[in-house]
């Protein structure tokens, strides 16, 4: 009988601020919110965020157009595509697990 063990990835945790900008927000199919941001960096690339559940209502509470945030989360790769330029491109979002955390203060 052979063992099998179950395996998760374990992915880092970024610590981020910046600005958020093109803020979206809504809902999914069974009615559960989400939100999706660019955070904007000073002299950094810009990161696009998104956030479900509970965690889409906390980062909602905070971020607002050209309002600074700081969001803590792993990065998801997306789905590769193949550009206009004829090559395949790769892209990847911040899954937020917290926003302004406690302790931290407001982002500047």
């Amino acid at each position: 009988m052979a063992d099998t063990q179950a395996t998760t990835e374990r992915r880092p945790v970024f610590i981020l601020r910046g600005t958020a900008q093109r803020i979206v927000q809504g809902t999914d199919k069974k009615g559960r919110p989400w939100i999706g941001l660019n955070l904007v960096r000073d002299g950094k690339k810009t990161i696009q965020a998104v956030a479900f559940g509970p965690r889409a209502e906390a980062l909602a509470a905070v971020a607002q157009e050209g309002s600074p945030v700081l969001v803590a989360g792993s990065f998801e790769p997306g789905k590769p595509f193949v550009g206009r330029d004829g090559k395949e491109h790769s892209w990847s979002r911040l899954v937020v697990a917290m926003s302004n955390p406690a302790g931290l203060g407001q982002a500047a």
